[in-house]
């Protein structure tokens, strides 16, 4: 189990500050204060979320 499957459960959309993009817990190994909880169920929701929250977000081609 890794650190962030602990921290805000296992299969949960967490924004990561490192990746600057939301994914579901146990995709990588960056700490997880690095990263925050979502509370959603959905990619679509995720993004959405991060945009309200004004996350940056990189898309191929650059930050979005």
């Amino acid at each position: 189990m890794t650190e962030d499957e602990e921290v805000f459960g296992k299969g949960q959309w967490v924004y990561c500050n490192q990746h600057l993009r939301p994914h579901l817990t146990g995709w990588c190994a960056v700490r997880a204060f690095n990263k925050v909880g979502l509370g959603v169920t959905t990619e679509e929701e995720a993004y959405k979320k991060c945009g309200f929250w004004g996350f940056k977000i990189f898309k191929d081609g650059g930050e979005k």
